[in-house]
């Protein structure tokens, strides 16, 4: 015996609410693996991933391989943990932690 199913719930929790939305196809999203920060002049700086070890770490920011030390639009890396990374500028400083 075939057993149907309910009709989807929309985001505001209504079936018939699908019809005021455009019919837009949606680009298939892939799951991101760190934080992305926006910075005012527009810029942003993405986590991509971190291989950790204790002797050299390293981290994928903005599809680059950077290591303590280098920089990224602007900012110093200047720590690189197992789940997170830290950049200074100045006094400015920023924490980009792994979803």
């Amino acid at each position: 015996m075939e057993q149907s199913l309910p009709p989807p719930v929309t985001e505001s929790g209504s079936p018939s609410d699908r019809s005021n939305r455009s019919a837009r196809p949606s680009a298939p999203s892939s799951p991101s693996p760190g934080q992305v920060v926006t910075l005012p002049s527009g810029a942003t700086i993405e986590l991509g991933g971190i291989v950790y070890s204790e002797d050299d770490p390293l981290a994928l920011l903005n599809g680059r391989v950077r290591r303590v030390g280098d920089s990224v639009e602007g900012f110093d890396v200047i720590a690189i943990r197992p789940s997170s990374v830290e950049l200074l500028r100045g006094k400015e400083k920023i924490v980009l932690r792994l979803d």
